[in-house]
């Protein structure tokens, strides 16, 4: 089953269109209809992301330090994605202060994640240094 840009394209102008629509029509209809193109769009983007995540699996497995790093990637990734879709989707709701919040809680997430790689970067560049005599 594959998607392509042009159709995720075609799908989002059409579930736009179509929530303009109702937003003049029924009201009531237009938040459902935008929450399902969302939804689908989410599923297609996860259907198109499965030869990353087979990358990243295959590298997990090839050493402890890769798989480290490839498994935080993983996560950041997946932090990323979903809190910026779920800040927007409150945007759209008229919750533009929760979307903020939001969107901070999870940059601090992914800080705290990222901070092993950025202690073995420095750890590193110390160690090469030391051994240029610096």
């Amino acid at each position: 089953m594959g998607f392509d840009t042009l159709k995720l394209c075609g799908i989002s102008v059409i579930a736009a269109g179509a929530a303009l629509l109702l937003r003049e029509l029924k009201k009531e209809f237009e938040i459902p209809v935008r929450l399902t193109a969302t939804v689908m769009l989410l599923l297609a983007s996860a259907v198109m992301a499965e030869p990353v995540v087979s990358c990243f699996s295959g590298m997990i497995g090839e050493s402890p330090l890769v798989g480290e790093t490839a498994g935080i990637l993983m996560r950041v990734l997946g932090i990323a994605f979903l809190s910026r879709t779920a800040s927007d989707i409150c945007r759209e709701m008229g919750a533009a202060s929760v979307a903020s919040s939001l969107e901070v809680a999870a940059k601090l997430e992914i800080l705290v994640l990222t901070l092993p790689l950025v202690k073995s970067a420095l750890d590193a560049v110390n160690g090469l240094i030391s051994e240029a005599g610096i």
